[in-house]
């Protein structure tokens, strides 16, 4: 298995979702669902439903907007967290995903992220494309989202030898806005010097702080 879909008509999309049942949630549609749930940087026109034998509703996604957003990108929401987990270790597996270290990572291996209250928000990995369009999609960042049962999947086109890290960045923040929405914060980025990646998220007594995705501690709010 990859992380690789195949996208078709938003009909027949619809027809293949609503056959594997309805996701573990009041909404009974659960494209709208994913779709809800995306990042941010994307046109009415970017996403395409796709298929997926496993998942509930499946999107390809073209050229994010915001600045480091991926060229394209593969969104999927399971019906339960141990479908998205196994998608999640397969598409690692894929002889399409060559494993890569994470910036701020010691090693190759997925991740656990940890939320601002300190529980497991997900998991994380890096890696490098090998197939035949491998230029376009030479960097790579897999993440998932355990609550809400959503795998994202993110490509930019060839770089250079080193790793993109913009790109991971770019994943860190989407994991980072979406966990100080959830706990009621108020979210801000920037960019420093040398290309740092700056950004917290702020509550009525203190704020979280992170550099380049990794939490560095509180701050009076």
């Amino acid at each position: 298995m990859s992380f690789m879909l195949r996208a078709l008509p938003l009909a027949a999309t619809l027809l293949v979702t609503t056959a594997l049942g309805a996701a573990p949630r009041a909404s009974a549609d659960p494209l709208a669902d994913l779709m809800r749930m995306l990042p941010s940087g994307y046109s009415s026109d970017s996403c395409k439903p796709a298929t997926s034998k496993v998942a509930l509703a499946a999107v390809e996604c073209q050229d994010n907007s915001v600045p480091d957003g991926p060229t394209y990108a593969t969104y999927t929401l399971y019906r339960d967290y141990n479908g998205m987990y196994d998608a999640f270790t397969a598409g690692l597996k894929s002889p399409t995903w060559a494993p890569a270290t994470c910036p701020g990572k010691q090693s190759s291996d997925p991740a656990a992220v940890l939320g601002s209250d300190g529980k497991q928000y997900g998991f994380i990995a890096c890696g490098r494309g090998t197939g035949a369009d491998w230029q376009a999609k030479d960097g790579a960042v897999a993440w998932t989202r355990n609550a809400d049962h959503f795998l994202g999947v993110a490509y930019v086109g060839y770089q250079g030898q080193a790793y993109p890290a913009s790109l991971f960045n770019w994943v860190r923040a989407q994991q980072i806005e979406s966990d100080c929405a959830a706990s009621g914060g108020k979210y801000t980025a920037w960019h420093g010097d040398a290309g740092i990646y700056y950004s917290n998220c702020c509550f009525q007594d203190h704020c979280d702080e992170y550099v380049d995705g990794t939490y560095q501690g509180r701050s009076p709010g």
